[in-house]
């Protein structure tokens, strides 16, 4: 007898394969069986889900426009990360920390409360750089950035804004294009 797939997220939800003859109209593959886990045989990483959801909400909330609601989830979701009772290796969780420090500020961002949107920028940039994240920290950096130019600190933005485009054109990330529109405007803006 075949043994089941394994649950690679930790969720606690396993697949089992099937006969080969279930195929269901998908071709060769048979479908899945859904069975839950018992919670003694879940992955640690498993308890990762609760604030990966909250930051997967709170974004969706943001990008629609509700964004007291995805304030309140991505608080929530820090909440949990600062708690460190998700008996997680200690890399792991701060990069989640970082993650909803960078949907914390871009939340202030997205309500113009730049002075709010600052500290959580820089201290989700400084956690991606502990952990060596340059897909995440130079993202952060336009923003931190983006932030410090609608603060006036257009020096300070300068050098964020330079910093990630050196990060996202090292990278090949596609958010290069906008950096460079961001430094653009930020030379444009001198007084």
């Amino acid at each position: 007898m075949r043994r089941p797939a394994p649950d690679r997220l930790g969720t606690g939800i396993q697949r089992r394969r099937t006969a080969p003859a279930r195929t269901h109209g998908r071709g060769h593959r048979p479908a899945p069986r859904i069975r839950r886990l018992p919670p003694r045989q879940r992955l640690p990483h498993g308890r990762l889900a609760e604030p990966a959801s909250l930051n997967t909400l709170g974004e969706a909330l943001r990008r629609h426009g509700d964004i007291s609601r995805a304030l309140d989830h991505h608080r929530r979701g820090l909440e949990i990360c600062q708690a460190g009772r998700l008996g997680l290796p200690p890399d792991l969780l701060a990069l989640y920390q970082a993650i909803t420090l960078r949907h914390l500020g871009r939340d202030y961002a997205a309500l113009d409360q730049w002075h709010q949107a600052e500290t959580p920028l820089r201290q989700a940039l400084a956690l991606f750089e502990e952990s060596d994240a340059p897909a995440l920290s130079g993202p952060t950096q336009l923003e931190l950035g983006r932030a410090l130019r609608h603060l006036d600190r257009r020096d300070e933005a300068r050098t964020a804004v330079r910093a990630a485009l050196h990060t996202l054109t090292t990278h090949h990330h596609p958010r290069q294009a906008e950096a460079s529109a961001q430094l653009r405007t930020i030379d444009n803006s001198r007084h």
